[in-house]
């Protein structure tokens, strides 16, 4: 059947504008074996027997292998949950928008249902998995995610490498990005662009791991339990435990430290631990302890508690400041001072 450019004389030899072949699928809820279903592409629906209801499907190849009780599903792209055969348990209340979105295989004795999946290439890894509630919008978003369940990645690219993340959250361009495949990802929260991003070489565990601003959290690789809220805030860490940095740039340049907390604008923003899994230091306050190095133990509080100065960045341990200005110039190898109230201990430099 063809449906040609022209209207009359000469202009029916012209290319037709439409051509319905065997190979293509139209339906209106009247041309396949299930009801009420809406078809248009090349093999969309190819395989629809009785018994698959109600979904819409719009796309060259989309859900092209349903052939059992699928219902309910709304596919539109190219290849859109391509492959998907619910087997023997069930494929429905699926949404697939986008190139190539949740393709997948025989899901056999589990489930695929209440996905979401909005964008190419989106949710396209799921092959014979079960996946239950799962949410992907963005290109490529959870484009690699087999196993994992109870997921929610929104943006370009967003957690696009993962396979067995569980309860994760990640919103952003590039956020969680790069976390390694079988790594266990379990219960992260990733806001912001390329927030968590991730090392697809080494990552081993990053479970509990908060992330909230750009490029928070970028480099962690190892360590649970670490927070960092705030424009690069714990940006730096590749290895460490229970940090807790709110702020811009808080804790900016930790490396491998442990339970060390940093709130307040540029607080803690120099110190690197001495050897891995060093700190417990405190600092609460606008650039408290800003120019600690390899410290630990100390605790300063109210801004520039504890400021320090960039030439000579503080290595003492036990120090404790309380107050704006207290201990302002504290550097080198000043430890074990006590200094209480505005501006105490402002002269100070390396005295114990």
């Amino acid at each position: 059947f063809a449906v040609q450019s022209g209207t009359s004389g000469t202009d029916q030899l012209a290319v037709p504008a439409m051509i319905i072949d065997a190979n293509s699928r139209i339906s209106l809820s009247n041309n396949d074996s299930g009801a009420q279903n809406t078809i248009f592409g090349k093999s969309a629906g190819n395989l629809l027997t009785s018994g698959c209801d109600e979904n819409v499907i719009i796309g060259d190849l989309a859900m092209d292998a349903a052939d059992g009780t699928e219902s309910y599903n709304v596919c539109i792209g190219s290849g859109a949950m391509g492959a998907v055969d619910e087997g023997s348990n069930e494929a429905n209340s699926n949404v697939a928008i986008g190139a190539g979105a949740l393709t997948g295989g025989i899901v056999g004795s589990s489930s695929l249902s209440g996905n979401i999946a909005i964008g190419a290439f989106a949710l396209d890894a799921t092959s014979t998995n079960p996946l239950i509630g799962t949410i992907a919008i963005g290109y490529s978003a959870l484009g690699a995610l087999t196993s994992g369940a109870n997921n929610v990645a929104m943006g370009y690219q967003a957690m696009s490498t993962a396979t067995t993340a569980l309860n994760s959250v990640s919103i952003g361009r590039w956020s969680m990005k790069n976390v390694k495949a079988a790594v266990a990802a379990d219960g992260c929260i990733a806001i912001g662009a390329s927030s968590l991003y991730g090392n697809s070489s080494n990552d081993t565990t990053i479970g509990g791991s908060i992330a909230i601003g750009s490029a928070s959290l970028y480099a962690l690789q190892t360590g649970i339990g670490n927070i960092g809220i705030g424009y690069t805030s714990l940006t730096a860490l590749t290895t460490g435990v229970g940090n807790t940095a709110v702020g811009y740039a808080a804790m900016a340049t930790n490396v491998d430290g442990s339970y060390n907390t940093a709130v307040g604008y540029e607080s803690l923003y120099t110190f690197e631990a001495d050897t891995a899994n060093h700190g417990q230091n405190t600092g609460v306050g606008y650039q408290s302890g800003k120019f600690i190095s390899t410290g630990t133990g100390n605790t300063f509080l109210g801004y520039k508690s504890g400021l320090g100065i960039t030439g000579t960045p503080l290595l003492g341990n036990g120090n404790t400041t309380v107050g704006q200005e207290a201990g302002l110039l504290l550097q080198g190898a000043a430890a074990g001072n006590t200094l209480l109230g505005s501006n105490a201990g402002v002269a100070i430099t390396t005295g114990t």
